[in-house]
């Protein structure tokens, strides 16, 4: 039973609901979302189901790849926030008084590096309103968010594709190479029978 990782999977998810009944809504920590860890379980199917095996086996060997794209896109974010800071603080910091400061802004680091966030996930209009209104207009803020969106979102974002079409493009390859192999053994086998059958 425990040889098998679909049964060590099915058993921890069976733990955890067990963990759900028994705590209920006696404690604070809310544990009904440990109940969305059961449709983990249609990841099962990829024992069957041949195609779905070899998109998740394609997938989780690319990971190692997505860490270093990962830390590629963290640095360009860390970078554009700093840029940001330099380019914004002041005019926010004039424009704006404390109470009616945006939510998101350029005046410490980790308001920039959130509001960078919110641009690269697409969310860049109003806080381009913002930065227009805090610089008065200025053309500045339009060339920086669109410089964000371009080198974060299509460079990254096509990184990202690159990576998991060359791992789709390997194990194309590799099954190529294992046909071409049994093809191989195949035409070696009838090769032999023919010369076996001249000697007779």
């Amino acid at each position: 039973f425990w040889k098998t990782k679909w049964n060590i999977f099915d058993t921890i998810i069976v733990f955890i609901s067990l963990i759900e009944m028994n705590l209920g809504s006696s404690t604070n920590f809310n544990v009904s979302g440990l109940r969305s860890l059961r449709v983990l379980r249609v990841f099962r199917l990829a024992k069957s189901w041949s195609t779905m095996k070899a998109l998740i086996d394609i997938i989780a060997e690319s990971i190692s790849g997505l860490v270093y794209l990962s830390v590629i896109l963290g640095v360009v974010i860390y970078a554009l926030s700093v840029i940001g800071m330099n380019l914004f603080e002041n005019p926010y910091a004039d424009h704006y008084t404390q109470d009616d400061m945006p939510r998101w802004h350029f005046l410490d680091f980790g308001h920039s590096f959130i509001l960078l966030f919110r641009i690269l996930c697409g969310e860049w209009i109003e806080l381009l309103y913002e930065t227009l209104d805090a610089t008065g207009g200025n053309f500045w803020p339009v060339i920086f968010y669109i410089g964000s969106l371009v080198m974060g979102n299509f460079l990254i974002l096509n990184l990202f594709l690159a990576l998991l079409l060359n791992a789709f493009g390997e194990e194309s390859l590799n099954s190529m190479d294992e046909i071409d192999g049994d093809s191989l053994v195949i035409l070696l086998a009838r090769e032999k029978k023919k010369l076996a059958r001249t000697r007779r």
